[in-house]
């Protein structure tokens, strides 16, 4: 089990109107993907010792380097924790614990680790909204991600190549092995999800790791992930899920790991007319002993 440890709690769940203004005057708005790609959980230790205090960073920014973001609840629709050596078992709440913090800490929040093995920390981000001035940006964007594939379907859906709008909604996940790290990832039922099939603290030497990408719930093929090695960030490898959605990911330094990956959509139809598009990004963060 992991304790969550809020510095103030009497802070109120809605943001007051000083806390706005230093949003805004401290550019504490989630950066676009045309910007700034990834968006990930970052702790401050991936293996902690049993009883340590591990500090969780919201990062947003590009090849595994980016701005750290304060917690600010109506960002996200969930921040929790599940203890995976038992499997990954619910919380009291029945969906995982709620990691909870003080408005504007930065970082995040703060987790004493009371138990040894594996812990899973999720966050679904509220969705949030950009607009592509720029042709060239917007395909440049699509194929980075690959999802090249979106070009020909604007197209045939007549929409306009400026002013692009798209809302996106993040889905990060980190693992963080506490101790002995024993326990296995699970499926914690974000819209789009990076599971790890194997513990990542407990690989072999020089064996890679299996992934399962989820969407809405079931596996997603002919996607693309993106895999950032902290020893080589400017290099990530591209590696497409297969027809069950699964992936291996090579891991060939020691270090920390970023896997990324993006889908997006035609929005519903009572959306249309407000923007082109819709995106879920999954982000999933570990370390390679």
């Amino acid at each position: 089990m992991t304790q969550i440890v809020a510095k103030n709690r009497h802070v109120p769940a809605v943001l007051s109107f000083a806390m706005i203004w230093f949003a805004i005057v401290f550019g504490w708005t989630m950066i676009t993907p045309a910007s700034a790609h990834e968006f990930w959980l970052e702790p401050s230790s991936y293996t902690p010792k049993t009883g340590a205090k591990v500090t969780i960073t919201h990062r947003n920014g590009q090849y595994f380097k980016g701005n750290s973001y304060p917690y600010i609840d109506v960002w996200f629709k969930s921040f929790l924790s599940f203890d995976g050596r038992n499997g990954g078992a619910k919380g009291a709440s029945g969906e995982g614990r709620k990691v909870t913090g003080t408005q504007g800490d930065d970082p995040a929040a703060t987790l004493t680790m009371t138990k040894p093995g594996l812990q899973i920390i999720t966050y679904y981000g509220t969705p949030d909204f950009l607009t592509f001035e720029n042709w060239k940006k917007f395909t440049t964007y699509l194929e980075s991600e690959g999802q090249g594939h979106i070009l020909a379907r604007h197209k045939a859906r007549g929409l306009s190549q400026t002013k692009v709008r798209e809302a996106y909604s993040r889905c990060a996940k980190t693992l963080i092995g506490v101790g002995d790290s024993a326990g296995a990832d699970r499926f914690t039922g974000m819209p789009i999800e990076l599971v790890a099939l194997k513990n990542p603290y407990k690989l072999a030497s020089g064996e890679p790791l299996p992934v399962l990408l989820m969407l809405n719930g079931k596996p997603a093929p002919g996607l693309t992930i993106k895999v950032f090695a902290s020893i080589d960030r400017k290099n990530p490898a591209r590696i497409v899920t297969d027809a069950q959605g699964r992936a291996i990911i090579p891991l060939p330094h020691k270090g920390t790991y970023l896997l990324n990956a993006v889908h997006i959509f035609d929005p519903p139809p009572s959306k249309k007319g407000k923007y082109e598009w819709e995106s879920v990004w999954a982000s999933l963060t570990f370390e390679r002993r």
